[in-house]
């Protein structure tokens, strides 16, 4: 009996010592992808903010030629964030289009990730009418500021956004 539990103990030794555990080596997966459209919009023309009946109606132009930044925590794209390490925050930038649009692409991953989008503050020609000293309606040019603001937008891997900003 000496000798089988003997047996039995020297083949679980070797069991556990003469089989190799090898860890399995994981290559984190690249991020995917997802699309943020902006159309940008100002209000620069007032004379024609009336319906055809005469109502108010506010039209909104398109604002061209104009940086919008996109900025995220990197955090925000890695599966299981170290949270000691010090991520750092990327940047986009886009340009409008002559309609005022704006596309750009951001990583993403399954989970949500949080997107700010800057939109700068902007000097601008705005079409009003006026009264002359007669009465007369006329048009005119004035100089505005128009504040820029932030906002976030919430994407995910294959995420297609579109969102509009008024000024």
């Amino acid at each position: 009996m000496k000798n089988v539990i003997f047996a039995a103990l020297a083949l679980t030794v070797l069991a556990v010592f003469g089989s190799s555990c090898t860890k399995e080596q994981v290559t984190p997966s690249e991020p995917g992808k997802a699309m943020i459209t902006y159309a940008v919009l100002i209000n620069s023309d007032e004379t024609n903010d009336t319906t055809m009946n005469g109502n108010p109606m506010t039209m909104y132009e398109p604002v061209a030629n104009q940086e919008i930044i996109f900025s995220m925590n990197s955090a925000d794209i890695q599966r299981r964030p170290d949270p000691n390490y010090n991520y750092e925050t990327l940047t986009f930038r886009g340009t409008t289009d002559a309609s005022g649009m704006v596309t750009i692409e951001v990583p993403a991953i399954g989970d949500n990730a949080s997107v700010d989008v800057r939109f700068p503050e902007l000097k601008v020609s705005v079409r009003r009418e006026a009264l002359d000293r007669d009465g007369n309606t006329i048009v005119v040019m004035e100089e505005e500021y128009f504040g820029g603001a932030d906002r976030t937008v919430t994407v995910f891997d294959g995420a297609q956004i579109t969102r509009e900003y008024r000024y």
